[in-house]
């Protein structure tokens, strides 16, 4: 395997590794649109109700202008503020459950950002040092590669020219020893 192949293998798998993080980072995305979609619902909602509160002010200055110039009306007054206050407490429950769903939502967001910052960047920088000691332990090994190849060549020559050298003292022994 040459190293473009191994490069390209090493791409794949971290392209492999990494696409689980992609689509995790995906459904925060959605889940935070979610919840994007589920706040301005309750900004909306907030501002009917100061609408509301401005119209119900509104009527409240009707009932002292009323109550200054008719005595005789408290007891209908009284009843009619019973019932203001009815509906008060209902917006204020209503206006509590929105607080505990944007404290929940809130919670829900510090937790996604928790995990981010926590586990997807230190698996990120994980895989990028492995990538960065598979590099240079590459690197390393081709050179390596290339100092023995160099050496076994220049053994290989040193052979051969000792090898030469031993065949011809052998034919000059051979001839010598038919001399004799």
């Amino acid at each position: 395997m040459d190293e473009k192949e191994l490069l390209n293998a090493i791409g794949t798998m971290l392209t492999e590794r990494l696409k689980p993080i992609e689509n995790k980072l995906e459904d925060v995305d959605k889940r935070l649109d979610t919840i994007e979609g589920r706040l301005d619902v309750i900004e909306r909602r907030l501002d009917a109700m100061d609408k509301r509160f401005d119209v119900i002010e509104g009527r409240l200055d009707v009932i002292e202008g009323r109550l200054e110039a008719m005595d005789e009306h408290f007891a209908e007054i009284d009843a009619h503020l019973l019932r203001i206050d009815k509906h008060l407490g209902e917006i204020d429950e209503h206006l509590a459950i929105v607080d505990k769903s944007i404290a929940r939502l809130n919670m829900e967001v510090k937790v996604v950002r928790l995990t981010l910052e926590s586990e997807t960047s230190v698996n990120i920088m994980r895989i990028g040092e492995g990538h960065l000691d598979l590099s240079r332990k590459l690197t390393e090994t081709i050179h390596i590669a290339n100092v023995i190849d160099t050496k076994m060549e220049n053994m290989s020559l040193y052979i051969n020219k000792h090898e030469r050298e031993i065949n011809e003292i052998k034919v000059r022994l051979a001839m010598g020893e038919k001399a004799v």
